[in-house]
C-alpha cells in the first residue's frame, strides 16, 4: 500500500456550539457562535493538534427550533479572523451558489486567500431551503436540477474571474511606469478582470454518522465506488475528548440527556 493510500485527514466542523446540545453541558459556552474570538481560539487548538482543516458550514437563515445555538456570523469573516490566528491551518467555509453572485464571492475568497497565503478553501452548496430563499426576495426555490446546474455555472464564472489575470501581468517596473501588462489580461465573461489567485476548488459533501459501524459501512461503499464518478463522501463523527476514556463516556453520555431532557 502506497503512502497516499494511508494518510488520513483530519477536519474540525467549527460552527459552534458543535455538538446541538453542547451548550447545555457544565463548562459549556452559552453563546460562543457570537464571539469571533471562540472560533480564534478553536483554530488554534487545531493548529496545535496538527488537524489539516477548519471547516464551517453555514444557513443563511434561522431553520433551527430555538433549542440550539445557530450559525449567525458570515462565514467569509470568521475565516479571514481565523487566518489571522494561525499560520499553517487550512481553513474551508460555505458559501451558497444560489444565493451569491460570481464577481462578489470570487473576490472575497481572492482576497482571502491572500490574506491566509493559500490556506483557503471552498465548500460549494446550492441551498434547498425556503425559509433561506424568502431572505432573497424569492417566493419559490428553484427545483434541485436547477440549482445543481446553477452551481456548475456559478462555479465555472468564478474560476473564470479568477483566471482573467494570466501569471506575469504584474510587472511593477519602476523606469517605464508600467504597473501590470494589460496583454496578459483577459475577459472572463463575468466583468472586469481580477487578479489570478492560487485554488483547488471542488465541491464536497459529507453527512452525521452515529456510530463506528456507519463508518465502517461508507468505507466499504467507499471503496466500491468507480474512479471519475461522484466526489468521496468523507465520513463524520461527533466526539466527546477527556483525560481518559471513562471521562470521554461520561461526557458523551451526558451530551445526550442534554440533548434529550
Amino acid at each position: 500500500m502506497t503512502d497516499a493510500k494511508r494518510k488520513m485527514h483530519l477536519a474540525v466542523q467549527g460552527a459552534a456550539p458543535g455538538h446541538p446540545a453542547g451548550w447545555r453541558m457544565p463548562g459549556g459556552e452559552r453563546q460562543a457562535g457570537d464571539d469571533v474570538a471562540h472560533y480564534q481560539n478553536v483554530a488554534r487548538i487545531c493548529e496545535r493538534a496538527l488537524l489539516d482543516v477548519l471547516f464551517l458550514a453555514d444557513s443563511p437563515s434561522f431553520t433551527d427550533d430555538g433549542r440550539s445555538p445557530t450559525r449567525s456570523l458570515d462565514p467569509v469573516v470568521l475565516i479571514t479572523a481565523c487566518a489571522l490566528a494561525t499560520e499553517h491551518l487550512g481553513l474551508v467555509l460555505t458559501a451558497s451558489t444560489t444565493f451569491s453572485q460570481p464577481y462578489n464571492l470570487a473576490r472575497s475568497l481572492l482576497t482571502l486567500d491572500q490574506v491566509s497565503r493559500g490556506r483557503v478553501g471552498w465548500n460549494i452548496v446550492t441551498t434547498a431551503d425556503a425559509v433561506a430563499g424568502l431572505n432573497f426576495g424569492m417566493t419559490e426555490m428553484p427545483s434541485s436540477d436547477l440549482r445543481y446546474e446553477m452551481a456548475a455555472d456559478f462555479t465555472a464564472a468564478v474560476r473564470a474571474l479568477w483566471d482573467s489575470w494570466d501569471d506575469g501581468a504584474l510587472v511593477g517596473d519602476v523606469d517605464t511606469g508600467v504597473w501590470a501588462d494589460a496583454d496578459y489580461f483577459h475577459q472572463s465573461g463575468c466583468g472586469r478582470p481580477r487578479p489570478r489567485v492560487s485554488r483547488n476548488v471542488r465541491p464536497s459533501y459529507s453527512r452525521w454518522y452515529q456510530s463506528a459501524r456507519d463508518i465502517d459501512r461508507t468505507k466499504r461503499g467507499l471503496s466500491r465506488r468507480r474512479a471519475g464518478r461522484s466526489p468521496p463522501q468523507p465520513p463524520s463523527f461527533a466526539s466527546s475528548t477527556a483525560a481518559s476514556r471513562s471521562r470521554a463516556k461520561g461526557m458523551a453520555h451526558a451530551v445526550v440527556q442534554c440533548e434529550c431532557p
